[in-house]
């Protein structure tokens, strides 16, 4: 009996710790998007050590939730502006957010008292753990506990199919990082920041270092978990004072603000107008881009011709990106940033087929006509070519789908493909079927089944699906 009660006792004990252990986490990954970010995403306070604290975060949005635990166990009470029903016309001593708790255990009563006391008394749901009775671990939950229900599970839920690291715009390296860190500062080894570690945390993009004050901001918060980062502000300046550096940033913040002067002015500085960067608010995805195609995205169109003006490569692709200028230009729908770069030597061969896979993907029709009548060719595979088609019949480009040799793999396919792509009207459809000319219909039919281009299927099938 009494080893069955110490087993119990220590599966207790393990189940609060690892709770504990997430409410760490989640603490450190909000440091860590402070430290790339600022603070966008409200307040998070850390109070205590594993083996008693509490903890307050806030999102900036009127969603938050705090944590208290101790040897007995943890509470959480969270208060979700969507699902709450307003208690902001009551006083706050008439608020009542113990309501969720009424079924905790009594042995949890200190710590229902800690969070049900905080802030505005505001809540619209809660979950708990408790060692229980004999040391049996017991939860339980009550109303909306979309946030705090994720400090009960693993912690590669939490950080990917929970969306910590999505929420907080933190990368998958950086994710890995929090949770070492977590295991850290729960743990009884050295409760600090590695090299390896720093360096994962510092990187944004191309290793730009981020804001000191961020990273001021970032220190304090992890030492509030017990975690040293006495090099982290050194660390970052000298990041920041390499050769050329912040002409680069510079140039790419004046880009990012439409400062026209402030381009012309880092440029003459001595950044170069073929710099690659990421700027540090961008988010984790978010791969290094030339200077060029930074100012297309942000359709900066003077920009963009200063950076031409200064030597910018057309053709350039970023070392660790993706993406030419004219690929870029196409994404953006704009056939004067896509002829500007056409005009300034961009090499069409290399990067013509993809810009005009994006320009179909967007529905853009000027740019696609632009790129077919300079010879771009549209040999991609059937989903693509088949969107294509579909383009240019809704425009009525019945032209250009006769003069298009688009090669399609299975002829058996052609069928299936020419009706599920080309957005047949229903009175297309009618009229195809109600055609009395048994002939005709034979020929298209067997036509498809043996032709090799969509514009040997349209020598048949056009009479019916483009007559007026």
């Amino acid at each position: 009996m009494a080893r069955a009660t110490e087993s119990r006792g220590s599966e207790a004990r393990r189940e609060i710790a690892a709770a504990v252990l997430q409410v760490h986490l989640h603490h450190i990954v909000a440091a860590i998007s402070c430290l790339h970010h600022g603070v966008p995403f409200g307040v998070s306070r850390f109070s205590g050590t594993p083996g008693a604290g509490f903890y307050e975060h806030a999102n900036g949005e009127g969603d938050h939730h705090v944590v208290a635990w101790g040897p007995e166990g943890l509470v959480a009470l969270e208060h979700n502006h969507e699902d709450a029903e307003s208690e902001w016309a009551l006083a706050r001593d008439a608020r009542d957010p113990g309501r969720y708790l009424a079924k905790a255990p009594a042995s949890l009563s200190r710590l229902v008292l800690e969070v049900t006391s905080w802030g505005e008394r505001l809540a619209t749901g809660a979950a708990w753990l408790s060692s229980g009775e004999g040391g049996r671990p017991t939860r339980g939950s009550s109303g909306s506990t979309g946030s705090v229900g994720d400090y009960f599970l693993a912690p590669e839920v939490a950080l990917r199919e929970r969306g910590w690291l999505e929420r907080f715009s933190v990368s998958r390296g950086q994710g890995a990082v929090a949770l070492r860190l977590a295991q850290k500062a729960c743990g009884g080894r050295a409760k600090a920041v590695s090299r390896s570690e720093e360096a994962t945390l510092l990187r944004t993009g191309d290793g730009s270092p981020p804001d000191v004050r961020h990273v001021e901001a970032a220190v304090r918060m992890l030492a509030a978990v017990g975690l040293a980062w006495p090099d982290a502000v050194t660390r970052t300046k000298l990041l920041a004072n390499r050769p050329g550096h912040a002409e680069k940033v510079a140039l790419f913040r004046a880009i990012d603000e439409d400062d026209l002067e402030g381009v012309r002015s880092a440029i003459a500085a001595g950044a170069s107008p073929n710099a690659e960067h990421k700027l540090s608010n961008q988010p984790p995805w978010q791969l290094e881009q030339t200077a060029l195609v930074f100012a297309i995205q942000r359709l900066r169109f003077d920009a963009a011709r200063v950076l031409l003006d200064a030597g910018a490569n057309p053709s350039r692709v970023a070392r660790r990106g993706t993406g030419s200028p004219l690929r870029a230009a196409a994404s953006t729908g704009s056939l004067e940033l896509c002829l500007l770069v056409l005009e300034r030597g961009a090499d069409l061969k290399s990067a013509g087929p993809s810009a005009l896979a994006i320009a179909v993907a967007g529905g853009h029709l000027a740019i696609v006509r632009m790129l077919l009548d300079r010879g771009v060719s549209p040999r991609w595979n059937v989903p693509q070519e088949a969107a294509l088609v579909e383009l240019l019949a809704r425009a009525g480009e019945t032209e250009w789908l006769a003069r298009l040799d688009l090669r399609l793999p299975d002829p058996h396919e052609l069928i299936e493909v020419i009706g599920s792509h080309l957005t047949l009207t229903s009175e297309q459809r009618e009229r195809i079927l109600a055609e009395r000319d048994v002939v005709t219909l034979a020929r298209w039919r067997s036509r498809a089944r043996t032709a090799r281009t969509v514009a040997e299927i349209l020598e048949e099938a056009g009479p019916l699906l483009w007559q007026e």
